[in-house]
């Protein structure tokens, strides 16, 4: 199995040589608007898709 964190389709080819391989693919990305868009295909062509959701995420820097 192979767990790939990104939503660039540009990743694309290498999902297809691993299920070439016989492998399990999993693409996870976020839901974070300055992320990006997650392309479409990819998540088609993953065997499973996972968005992580980010606005439940808090982040509060102290000084």
């Amino acid at each position: 199995m192979f767990v790939i964190a990104t939503g660039d389709g540009g990743f694309i080819p290498l999902v297809r040589r691993l299920h070439a391989l016989n492998k399990y693919v999993v693409v996870v990305s976020t839901d974070d608007p300055e992320s990006g868009v997650v392309n479409a295909l990819l998540k088609t062509v993953a065997d499973e898709y996972h968005q992580v959701p980010m606005s439940q995420v808090s982040v509060k820097s102290q000084m």
